[in-house]
């Protein structure tokens, strides 16, 4: 059995992720495996190992570049780390080494996301935010009472606000690279944090639940 080698674009865009220092010398490993020569790097130096990373821009740093090249000066594989995001570019033509590894990449980033980095989407909430005054205009159209529309505008806005403010913060402050162990770097919140936000969120989902069951039941 082989696998089906589909063309992919030659940028890609990918959402920006929290890697470890175990995640970043796998991605170099990768590299290095299917016979790329690799190069670190970010917006002003050039680094000759992760280590050294670390030992001059700290053990947290936002901005990376890794470059794989096969043969030439220029790279044939680019992964570009930023705070916004993650860019993925592929150079060389339908190289099937390079069409390999760049599926590799890809699907290896896009599995570091979190469950809730996907349920925490900024565009989702903006979006339910700018349409929440059609979710209160509906019901005053077929003649709902205005009490209960206030009851409706005072539990859905804070059910929106409150998820966005989440995705906003953990889009601020949760990604980006360490270039240290997993274990070392972790505090309470960092190890918690999906237990938290699952707390959260159970919380609104729970009050949601309420408020609906005793709109409908307690009219």
């Amino acid at each position: 059995m082989k696998r089906i080698i589909k063309t992919p674009e030659n940028h890609l865009f990918l959402k920006p992720v929290r890697l470890y220092l175990d995640d970043l010398e796998h991605i170099v490993q990768m590299l290095k495996v299917r016979g790329f020569e690799v190069k670190l790097s970010d917006n002003d130096y050039e680094f000759d190992s992760l280590e050294e990373i670390k030992e001059y821009r700290g053990a947290k740093t936002s901005v990376l570049n890794i470059n794989g090249k096969e043969d030439g000066s220029w790279p044939d594989i680019s992964i570009n780390f930023s705070k916004r995001n993650i860019s993925l570019f592929r150079h060389g033509g339908d190289d099937q080494n390079i069409l390999l590894i760049w599926h590799e990449l890809k699907d290896f980033l896009n599995g570091k996301l979190y469950w809730h980095q996907r349920v925490l989407d900024l565009r989702i909430w903006g979006l339910l935010l700018l349409l929440s005054p059609s979710f209160i205009l509906y019901p005053l159209i077929f003649g709902v009472s205005a009490s209960l529309v206030k009851q409706l505008m005072w539990f859905l806005f804070p059910c929106i606000l409150v998820p966005l403010l989440i995705s906003f913060l953990w889009s601020q402050y949760f990604p980006g690279l360490y270039v240290d162990r997993r274990f070392r770097v972790l505090n309470f919140w960092q190890r918690n944090s999906d237990k938290i936000i699952l707390l959260l969120l159970g919380t609104v989902v729970g009050v949601f639940v309420k408020w609906l069951f005793d709109f409908l039941f307690n009219r």
